[in-house]
């Protein structure tokens, strides 16, 4: 008895997060196609430079594997400069009146509000989120890299610029 009460709380549970789970779901589709789109315009812009490589041998594998690569750095780059932005936004914030303003409707704080830099900083979370933007932006690459890649070199040094 006391066992399907608590797997119907579980389930009740698991049902309350489908909402939030799609809504996440939502949010990282949105800029997956935004990346989608901004990788296919930069290979647009590179089908010469492809074409060129590949008429002295390059194989579409060793293209393909540096453009990935390319977006990958370019991920971790901007995860840094993300975080470091990120960092310096709450040292400049956690001492401001706005802040103080959200804690004093508290009648049972006795404590001095604060937001320390190693409360902001988890590494196993910035890490988490770390591997998602990496895999987004992997998702996102792949399309237009191998749909680029597989054009004639004779159509993509003949496009138009």
């Amino acid at each position: 008895f006391f066992g399907d009460l608590d797997d119907q709380s579980m389930a009740n549970q698991a049902m309350n997060l489908i909402p939030p789970a799609l809504l996440m779901l939502l949010f990282l589709f949105l800029p997956a196609i935004n990346l989608s789109g901004l990788v296919t315009n930069r290979m647009e812009a590179r089908r010469a430079e492809m074409a060129i490589r590949k008429t002295f041998g390059a194989k579409r594998r060793t293209l393909f594997n540096e453009i990935i690569h390319e977006n990958l750095v370019l991920t971790l780059c901007g995860g840094i400069v993300g975080w470091g932005l990120s960092a310096l936004f709450v040292k400049a914030v956690c001492h401001t009146e706005a802040f103080m303003e959200l804690f004093r409707g508290n009648a049972q704080m006795n404590y001095d509000p604060s937001l320390d830099i190693q409360m902001f900083f988890t590494p196993t979370l910035f890490l988490v989120a770390f591997v998602c933007c990496a895999v987004l932006n992997l998702m996102a690459a792949l399309v237009p890299a191998w749909r680029s890649l597989r054009k004639p070199i004779v159509e993509s040094l003949n496009q138009k610029r």
